[in-house]
Order: C-alpha cells, then structure tokens, then sequence
C-alpha cells in the first residue's frame, strides 16, 4: 500500500492553490497567486536538521540538480521531529561554499552552526515547505527538465544565509511588482532588512531602483519625486530564472511531476512543460479579468489563447495526449486550453455574444479528449442558449437529446437536461415539437419528505443571518441554560431545532461527512500500490485517479469486496476497521478525510452505529464508481441520538433557496438507501429589535 507522508497542520495559514471561479473538479486549479502558495501548505514532518560536517563544498564538483537531489536523500536520513521548538537544533539547507550536510550518523545529524550574526531557531514553515518542494523535485526524474542556467540559479539560492532565504520566499509568494523597502515587515526575519536585501541584489537575485536612478537621470525619463520613490524600491529581478524556472518547479510539485512521465518521446519535455506553463498563465490571466468584471479585456485574452491552440492542436505532441489515461490528461496544455475555451463561452454569453457562445460550445462538444466530465455541463448551456437566446427550438432538443445519449453525461447534469427537455414538452408554445420528445428516456427522482421551520432574521442582514437563543455549556451541546442571543446561519437554527426534536449530536458538515467515513472504511484500497502512474511522489494526498472513472475500474475487485463486507459486518467491526485507520494516520492529510469534522473517533463510531453497514455499504458503492460526480449534492446535516441510535439527513434551505439537481439526486438515492431523509426549510421572520449580548 502507497504510505502518503504524514502531515500537521502548520501555525500559519494552510494555503492551497485557490480555485478562481472555477467548478470543482474541471482539472488542474492554478491562478497566478494560488500557482505560489504551494509552498505555504500544510508543513509535513521534516527532519530536525541537517547532518553536518563542516567541510567545505568545492566549487564546480557537482551540477545543480545531482547536488540537490544528494542534499534531499541526506536530509531524509535525519531522524524527523514531530516538533521544532525555538532553540532546537534545526538545519538548513545549505549551497556550494557553505557548510555542506555529511551522512547522518552518530551525532552527524545536528544542524551546521549558523552564520554570523543568526541566532539558531528552526525555520519557517515557509522556507521548510519551499526546500521541501526543491528537494522532491530536484530528487526525481525531473530534474532533467532543467538546464545549466537552471542549476546556477539553485546554487546561488543554495548559498544564501538563512534569512536570505527567508526573504527571497517571502518576497517570492508576492506579486512580481516595485515594493517599498519601507512597507517591509517581516520581524521574524529580522527589524533591518536592509542586510538580506543587500544580499540578493548581489546575488542578481533582486534589482533595486538605486541601480535604475542614474540610467533614468542620464536620460530624463523620470522626474525628481519619481527618481526619490524608485531609488526607495525594488523588486525580485523578473528574469527567466524565477518566472519560469521556480513557478514551473513548484507546478510540477503539485502536479504529481508527470513531464517526463508518458510523453512523447520525440518531445523535449522542457517544451511541454513551457507550453503548458504558458497556458497556465493564460488561464490565469482570463479568471483573474472575469474575477474584475473586466470582460472586454477577458475576451481578448480568451481570443488569443484560442489561437494559440488552434496553431498546437494539429501537432504530433496533441495526438499523442490521446493515448493518455484522463488521470494524466488532465496536465496537458489541450486540457488546460480547453478549459480556458469554456471560459470564452462565459465570457460571449456575458456580452450578449449568444452566437459566438454556441459555436463554442459546439466546438468543444465535437471532441471527447479533454474534459469528458465537463459534457453535461456544456450540453446543459449549449441547450439553454439555442432555446432561450436564439430562439432555435428544434436545434435545442435535438442538443438534450444527444446529450442524453451522452455516456460521459452522469447524475445532476442529466437530470437537469432531461428536466428541461419536459418543459419543453409541456410547454403549449413548443406544441408544433411534441413529437420530438415522446420516447425520451425516463429519469425518475422521487421527492422527500419537506419540513417548515422559523428563524428570526438578523436586522440589516436580509436572510442571510439570524438569531438564535443561545444556551451556556451543558452536557451536550444546546442542552444549558438561555445565555443570549447571538447571530448564527440557516443551518445552525436547524440544528437548533433538530436538537429539540432529541437528536442530541449534529453536524454541518455537508458531504465531509460521509467522503471522511468513505475515507476511513476504504483508506486501504484508496492508497493501493502497483497502479500505473496513479502515485508520482510521497507527498500526494490522494491517487491521481481518484476523481476520474479509473478508480473504481482500477479497484474493481477489492472494491466490491469491501463494499460486500460492509453489508454484513457487526458494528464492533466496523468501530475496529475506523480505529484502526484513525489511531495509525490519524495526522496524514488525505484528500477525502477531514479529521476535524467529527470531534472525537468516539463521536464518529456513534454515528456508525446509527448508519449500521447495509447503509454505508450503499453510500460507498456510490461513491466509489464516480466520486468527481457524487461527492457534491449530499446533505447538509447529520443530526442523530446517541442512545436511540436513529438518525435523520437534512437538506437545509433558506428562504430563497432551492434544490439543485445534485441534491435532487443524492435526496432519492439516500431515500432507497433506507435512509431517513428531509429538506428543512427555514422561513424568515422579523427580529423586533432584540438586543444582542455576549456569554459571561
């Protein structure tokens, strides 16, 4: 079984690429700053330090990357430390000229002595995490993706002090723009930064405006004040070297490192990599117009990538993303153009540009090798603009129809298609197309049972906000005396009303619930070794196949058999089977399991004694063959009594919201499932200036 690194949340923020107006699950996320912010992820256990000899490096023995890569596997012979208190022993990794780390024995281990003026203290998560990257990439085969300029530059990183390095990552994670030395504040690095800004100027890692005054003066370009604020400025220097060499190093991280894996073999793989780069950037670039509501300028974006694409899609390498499993196509450039493509389609229909929008969206329907699970979403817009915009009916039911026939169309898209081709039918001015809609295959989702529910609604807030009676500590939760009133959501006043029903534990959790038991009664088969490509270094928290069909034909068999065990097995079993995963991983970060969700492994075991096997088993069935699909939609709350056993799913609805087709869906499977199921709507009411004070 593939062992993911263990991980602990680090004191800083966990930061992941962020996901820019994009829907979950359409490949690789990436904007310009989610792209840096890699290196600010949750720290993993690294070794307490370096071992280290003394002995100098001698300049020019060894390249860059073989460098590195000796300097990763001897880091990881040093023995990890859960912790790394203030005064520890904690090493650096450090460059050509400095103190270089020997093999760890003995007393090997301990961290070389700091430099001059550095105190010893273990370094940031920012800096562990950004060396973590280096070294697991450096350390693979990907290195040779990187040429001699290349290595120069992680010699020169190598051979800054410790807080050079600090600063250079800091300034790294900002935007490539002119900063004020003034506006710098980075006390854990030091109250003078002058010094380590010194350093990386003469490192030709930074230029400072003092070195473009005299240039600007000798030639009038700038005026006295201008020459004043620049002379007090600088910036990382945006050559090749960070632009293109740290981003794409950071990107194959996150990206499993599959540039040399499964490519064309009659293709550099340094070419592919900056394709894709490139269109990574030019993705970027279109969320980040949208995001400003700038959409003349997000067209043109969008155009020009488009034709970028257009003069790629005919070439050898294209062909070639073909005969990749979905799982690894997902990292190409056509995957990646093709996403900005269906955000053209927003772009058009948001300019009223409905024409242009469909032959987009025709376009990319007439292929099937980039984005298959994003069908149903473009058949669901390609019918909506032909019938609602261009008023082309007939064209419309013939676009539900084919997508109905769609393999690649599954759960809420098909049932929103197919939703749509009955009001077609049913609509008395589409009277003359009746007949194109007869034998139109049945899909049938049966309703749940609706409850009704009051909240007040906070002043100023609309329906957003209400407040609730809250209550001091009890026994459970909710079950103390009236302390005040407080502003709280939708679902927490549901919560508040399921408890007076005696359901005595509840969680808002939406889908974390079940994906985190689906998590821990399938922990092994998720990370099963001896799959193709599916697991590309230590540090990934789930396989690469996990949200495409490939999971489940991967797993095909140990799959059913676990779900055929669940069936049957008494609950001491099933406790035991999530004992077992939580006690032994229980500060591994897994993509599927929040470890927060459920207070306690007591609490969740409550819960699974409740659901029983034959309901889990049917769940994780589900969930199992098309996860990308099924892990949206699941209801907002679990609420169920620890001594009664009986439990209760809610779908919680504010005053103005309603079902999606996913929760449609998930609603009627929970329902056949056995499952007690219910959408909770909460009604507004006025507040009548109740007064809001604090718990004493």
């Amino acid at each position: 079984m593939f062992s993911p690194v263990r991980k602990r949340p680090c004191s800083g923020l966990s930061l992941r690429a962020r996901r820019s107006n994009a829907s979950a699950g359409d490949g690789p996320e990436a904007s310009d700053r989610g792209l840096l912010e890699i290196a600010a992820e949750p720290e993993a256990a690294l070794p307490a330090g370096n071992s280290g000899s003394g002995a100098e490096e001698k300049s020019g023995q060894e390249s860059g990357s073989r460098r590195w890569s000796k300097l990763s596997r001897r880091y990881r012979k040093a023995a990890p430390a859960p912790e790394l208190e203030p005064g520890s022993e904690a090493g650096r990794l450090s460059g050509a000229g400095a103190a270089a780390p020997a093999e760890a024995s003995g007393r090997g281990d301990e961290a070389p002595e700091p430099a001059e003026g550095e105190e010893r203290f273990p370094l940031p998560y920012y800096l562990r995490n950004f060396l973590m990257v280096l070294e697991a990439v450096l350390g693979s085969e990907d290195k040779e993706l990187f040429n001699d300029g290349d290595e120069l530059w992680l010699r020169t990183f190598g051979k800054l002090s410790v807080a050079g390095q600090k600063l250079y990552v800091r300034l790294f994670q900002r935007k490539l723009n002119w900063l004020k030395i003034t506006k710098l504040n980075y006390p854990e690095i030091g109250l003078d930064l002058t010094p380590s800004i010194e350093e990386l100027r003469l490192a030709g890692l930074l230029q400072t405006g003092s070195e473009l005054c005299d240039v600007s003066e000798a030639l009038d370009l700038l005026s006295a004040p201008e020459l004043k604020l620049l002379a007090k400025s600088f910036h990382l220097r945006p050559q090749g070297q960070r632009a293109e060499i740290l981003k794409s190093l950071l990107r194959l991280a996150k990206q499993q490192s599959i540039f040399s894996c499964n490519q064309n073999p009659s293709s550099p793989g340094l070419a592919i990599l900056n394709r894709y780069v490139e269109a990574i950037y030019s993705l970027a670039e279109v969320l980040t117009a949208m995001t400003r509501g700038t959409w003349s300028d997000a067209l043109q974006i969008y155009k020009t990538a488009r034709e970028k694409w257009i003069q790629l899609e005919n070439s050898n390498d294209i062909r070639f993303h073909q005969e990749l499993p979905v799982y690894l196509r997902c990292f190409t450039v056509g995957w990646v153009y093709t996403r900005i493509r269906f955000r053209g389609v927003e772009i058009l229909q948001r300019l009223h540009m409905y024409e242009e929008a469909v032959e987009e969206l025709k376009s990319l329907l007439e292929q099937s090798i980039y984005c298959p699970e994003s069908r149903g979403r473009w058949w669901n817009r390609l019918s909506l603009n032909l019938h609602q915009h261009l008023k082309q009916t007939e064209q419309a039911i013939q676009c539900l129809r084919k997508g109905l026939d769609d393999v690649w169309v599954h759960t809420g898209h098909r049932l929103a298609l197919y939703q749509r081709a009955i009001r077609i039918r049913d609509s008395p001015s589409c009277k003359k197309w009746h007949h194109l809609l007869q034998d139109l295959p049945v899909m049938r989702v049966e309703d749940v049972s609706h409850v009704m529910i009051k909240g007040r609604t906070c002043p100023g807030m609309g329906n957003s906000l209400f407040l609730m009676e809250n209550t001091s500590e009890g026994p459970n939760l909710g079950q103390g005396e009236p302390c005040s009133t407080v502003i709280c959501s939708v679902e927490e006043v549901s919560l508040a009303h399921y408890r007076q029903q005696g359901f005595d534990q509840g969680i808002h959790g939406e889908g974390a619930i079940f994906l985190t038991l689906f998590g821990l009664f399938f922990w092994d088969i998720i990370f099963l070794s001896g799959i193709p490509d599916v697991f590309r270094n230590p540090y990934q928290a789930c396989p690469l196949d996990l949200y495409t069909d490939c999971f489940y034909q991967h797993r095909r068999e140990p799959i059913e058999s676990r779900v055929e065990f669940l069936q049957d097995a008494p609950i001491e079993t099933l406790h035991r089977l999530m004992a077992d995963v939580w006690n032994n991983h229980r500060n591994t970060t897994a993509t599927l399991i929040n470890w927060e969700i459920f207070s306690s492994l007591q609490q969740a075991q409550s819960l699974v004694s409740c659901l029983g096997g034959l309901f889990l088993s049917g769940i994780c069935s589900i969930l199992a063959k098309n996860l990308r699909h099924c892990r949206g939609g699941l209801p907002d709350l679990v609420v169920w009594n620890s001594h009664s056993l009986q439990y209760k799913l809610s779908e919680v609805k504010g005053p103005t919201d309603q079902l999606s087709h996913k929760q449609m869906v998930w609603l009627d499977q929970l329902r056949r499932l056995g499952a007690d199921v219910e959408v909770c709507h909460v009604s507004a009411v006025g507040a009548r200036s109740h007064q809001l004070s604090s718990c004493q």
